[in-house]
């Protein structure tokens, strides 16, 4: 991973408790854009009383749906361009699913890709802009990055 550079502010967080509570606080007219670049589990286990004893052959644990941040952002910063990731297990379900992403919360882009990608420095991508225009890139994380980047420009 490379290093942020010095000019950029960065809060850092561990729970999306905490990062809801960091998108809870923020100044909406003081972003250009914003890339929700972390992809936040869309389910959290419940909290259980007490310890759950070692030693057991199966252990069931219960979840609930985890708050949706990308609809906490867009309440608080409806008119700021929103760019969210969408990662799939194949390439076969990521435009449909992108595209519901990108209705469902207004974003200006969604960018799509299998879970393999996130093991290689190449990666294959597929942008899907507010207009329906859809590109695939291909290339280093570094260039699409700026590939990202541009979208937004």
């Amino acid at each position: 991973m490379q290093p942020i550079p010095s000019y950029i502010s960065t809060t850092s967080f561990t729970t999306s408790k905490e990062l809801i509570h960091l998108v809870n606080s923020l100044s909406a007219s003081s972003y250009d854009a914003i890339i929700l670049c972390a992809a936040v589990a869309d389910y959290l286990p419940k909290k259980q009383p007490g310890k759950i004893p070692s030693g057991k052959q199966h252990v069931d644990i219960s979840c609930t749906p985890a708050p949706k941040i990308l609809e906490s952002i867009r309440k608080k910063a409806p008119r700021v361009p929103l760019i969210a990731f969408k990662a799939e297990p194949t390439s076969a379900t990521i435009k449909k699913q992108a595209l519901q992403l990108l209705k469902k919360y207004h974003l200006t882009a969604v960018i799509g890709n299998t879970l393999s990608g996130f093991e290689n420095d190449i990666n294959t991508i597929t942008i899907i802009q507010a207009n329906q225009h859809i590109q695939q890139e291909k290339g280093t994380k570094n260039k699409l990055a700026d590939t990202i980047l541009n979208t937004l420009a």
